[in-house]
């Protein structure tokens, strides 16, 4: 089955599996997987080849996935079963799969993943990756179990979406660049990848590097919310705020890591995040200084979305402006970033600011940060290589 024909499958497929009752249940099962990512992954098992391979979920916790994809094996595959992989199952695990009448369908193996990987003796049609998000679990079990894999098998992997987990983002960069898998579907944070041939571990510490700029770059966007229109400045009078605050400062720590870098499209997007991430924390005058020091910028664009920087920063110029008292100052910028047709986002968002001043909102939305993820076409999922020499 090719990838285009998975995918309509997919789609065809992504139906509610639980009745009403069923998904009260469900909702009360302990774990953080929205509905629209078991709606994937139990459309994805029930796709895959497992007449040539077994199906295997690594991190089950309280079975919240464990259900949705052995809930597609009682109607697709009755003699199979789903082997569940986690270093310390929760005590309602058990309870739960019966709750759902799924004991049956669901076998036990408690250990080490990539211990249990190494003992492993079936070729796999369907793997779940929801395990330790730090970067070296994630790698180290992207890498014992991708040989386990068949060709035009299905791998799935949670926490993918906007790089806020940096191991899952950084597995999912290296599946990517190696070409082994290719991108079929994402929702509510699970990504689908169908295997075309094995990961080549990357050992040149170049390309590893590189890897990882980009997901540190993905990150930093997010946690600040660097693509969304409304931004907010955080008060630490608020718990919540205070949160942010220091996913902020994590992001900022991120970016000093790879400032030395000399890529075009890396530094002007690391200056601009810097220019948010500073307008988040309340420093205005900083992110403003930032901003009218790279505004002069004509078709640079982001290096990990295929955006034009410089309508971006327009906006965050018109807004802070606003909020500094210098409407005339803003009204100019929005003008400017509306002058940009092709981003209607941007340009309908500008267009408001200009009759109605900015102010700050109360919480964030994260509007394009939703419609910019890694199945968007303005998504960059390749290796970017130097384009000017460096200084």
């Amino acid at each position: 089955m090719n990838s285009n024909i998975l995918l309509e499958k997919l789609n065809e497929h992504n139906t509610p599996f639980l009745n009403i009752n069923q998904l009260k249940l469900w909702n009360n099962v302990r774990g953080w997987l929205p509905y629209s990512a078991g709606k994937v992954l139990n459309a994805a098992a029930s796709l895959s080849l497992l007449n040539y391979g077994k199906h295997v979920e690594i991190g089950s916790y309280s079975g919240r996935s464990t259900i949705c994809i052995a809930s597609a094996l009682t109607k697709t595959y009755p003699e199979e079963s789903l082997t569940a992989i986690d270093i310390a199952f929760q005590p309602d695990f058990d309870s739960n799969i019966k709750l759902f009448e799924l004991s049956n369908y669901v076998k036990k193996i408690q250990g080490k993943s990539i211990d249990i990987a190494e003992k492993w003796e079936y070729p796999i049609s369907f793997l779940f990756i929801d395990a330790d998000h730090s970067e070296a679990a994630c790698l180290a079990d992207l890498f014992s179990w991708d040989n386990h894999i068949i060709k035009n098998g299905i791998l799935a992997l949670d926490d993918t979406a906007g790089a806020f987990y940096l191991g899952p983002a950084l597995a999912e960069s290296i599946i990517l660049s190696s070409h082994a898998y290719e991108a079929i579907i994402s929702s509510g944070g699970v990504s689908i990848f169908q295997k075309k041939g094995n990961i080549q571990n990357p050992t040149d510490n170049y390309i590893l590097k590189i890897l990882r700029q980009h997901v540190y770059i993905r990150h930093a966007s997010s946690v600040s919310g660097a693509l969304d229109i409304n931004l907010v400045a955080p008060k630490s009078s608020s718990e919540n705020m205070a949160k942010v605050i220091m996913r902020l400062k994590n992001a900022s720590i991120l970016i000093k890591m790879i400032e030395n870098s000399f890529y075009e499209e890396l530094y002007y997007t690391i200056l601009y995040l810097q220019a948010i991430i500073e307008f988040q924390l309340g420093n205005v005058e900083i992110s403003l200084e930032i901003l009218n020091k790279v505004k002069v910028l004509n078709n640079c664009k982001f290096i990990h979305y295929n955006l034009p920087i410089q309508p971006f920063i327009f906006l965050r110029l018109g807004q802070i402006y606003d909020l500094l008292g210098s409407r005339k100052e803003a009204i100019v910028n929005y003008k400017k970033a509306a002058d940009y047709k092709n981003l209607n986002v941007i340009q309908s968002a500008s267009k408001s600011f200009i009759t109605k001043k900015f102010t700050l909102k109360s919480s964030q939305n994260y509007n394009l940060l939703r419609d910019y993820h890694l199945f968007s076409k303005f998504s960059k999922s390749e290796i970017l290589l130097p384009k000017i020499n460096k200084k």
